[in-house]
């Protein structure tokens, strides 16, 4: 049990008082995850935080954790819920490096204790442990269904790959959510999409009564089933159905000079923010998690209801991300001229005519394609609704 002591206006006969506050005590009951009695099975570690307790251990990039004080690991999904609980305690963990490797690295780590909250919110992310400093994707492939789960019910088995999973809002939706719009929404899971934990985390904000349709595949043959969300017995969201208004503030300078000191800091950090951006798409950042036009307007949208600042500001930010992108190495751009000028000054001529129009034509191709498949992603998420 969890409890809130907040500060709110007095009433009197149902009307509020003016200028007359009170502390009411509310405790919230735990939350239990949703869940369809599947356990997945876990994937290599794909990133390791810089000086967190892995990287002092050696734990590396490519490992698979197969033991854990000896025992299974369990299940991936509520592994990083298990080990928070352990947070200063050392833990033996056992590894294999190289697949088809008999012999396992054995390496003992002290957990730190962990007071923020990770989840994969976006397609495409992998699971976290905080407490360690790893991620680590989790496959499509069942590991094994919890007795009398709906999973079980539905005759899942170890094995089976999950190949594709609908949201299906309830028929008859209770008159207190008619807000909270609900559609009908399919992920795709394959050997390079593994969506398990961003479903797993999209389960948790649905409405009560949705039902999930899998479709998986057991040898060559595909089958489907209508599955039905149960509350898991010993795993807790740790959001209780509070959001709390995030703590801003606006930091001005003293005079002109300080004012473009704060503007080209900022320029600057937001510059440099999209070339680790685009470093980690595809390791750490799923490139499911660009954005078109569509994402553009609904950012600047939230930057205008801040005020004119705000806009003026992402507006300008948006101008220095741009300038960015355009001197990015790609035929066709400012960046891809750029190496056609460098090329010609290395060799005293410049390229062939041929060469640099058969690359210009590939730029085009590549800017072509990025662009139906951003605005393809943002289609996907406003007709998703997640």
């Amino acid at each position: 049990m969890l409890t809130y002591t907040v500060e709110r206006l007095k009433k009197v006969d149902g009307k509020p008082v003016k200028g007359e506050t009170e502390k009411v005590v509310i405790e919230v009951a735990p939350r239990p995850m949703r869940e369809l009695g599947l356990v997945m099975e876990m994937g290599e570690i794909s990133a390791v935080q810089k000086g967190s307790p892995a990287a002092k251990a050696g734990i590396k990039v490519g490992d698979l954790i197969t033991k854990i004080d000896g025992q299974s690991p369990g299940d991936p999904m509520t592994l990083p819920e298990r080990l928070r609980r352990r947070a200063g305690e050392t833990v033996a963990f056992s590894l294999v490096r190289e697949e088809g490797t008999k012999d396992p690295i054995n390496v003992k780590v002290t957990l730190r204790p962990v007071d923020w909250l990770e989840a994969p919110r976006l397609p495409g992310n992998p699971m976290s442990i905080p407490s360690l400093g790893v991620a680590y994707p989790v496959l499509n492939r069942v590991r094994s269904t919890k007795p009398d789960s709906p999973a079980a019910v539905a005759g899942l088995r170890p094995g089976d790959v999950i190949t594709e999973a609908t949201i299906i809002p309830p028929k008859e939706q209770d008159p207190k959510y008619e807000e909270l719009a609900q559609t009908k929404v399919t992920l795709e899971l394959t050997e390079d999409v593994r969506n398990w934990p961003y479903l797993t985390n999209v389960l948790q904000q649905v409405l009560p009564g949705t039902t999930v349709e899998l479709k998986w595949k057991r040898q060559d043959e595909t089958e489907s089933a209508t599955l039905e969300l149960v509350e898991a017995d010993d795993w807790f969201n740790p959001r209780r159905g509070v959001l709390l208004q995030p703590l801003t503030f606006v930091e001005k300078g003293d005079n002109l000079f300080d004012s473009a000191k704060l503007g080209f800091g900022e320029t600057c950090h937001a510059t440099s923010m999209v070339y680790r951006f685009l470093q980690k798409i595809g390791s750490q950042i799923s490139i499911t998690a660009l954005g078109g036009p569509g994402s553009i307007f609904v950012v600047a949208k939230s930057a205008a209801d801040q005020g004119l600042s705000s806009l003026l500001i992402f507006l300008t930010l948006l101008s220095a991300n741009l300038a960015v992108l355009n001197f990015l190495p790609i035929p066709l751009l400012d960046g891809g001229h750029m190496v056609f000028l460098a090329w010609e000054g290395i060799r005293g001529k410049p390229a062939s005519e041929n060469i640099q129009l058969a690359l210009t034509y590939v730029g085009l191709a590549f800017i072509l394609t990025l662009m139906v498949f951003v605005i393809g992603l943002d289609i996907s998420r406003f007709i998703g609704g997640f």
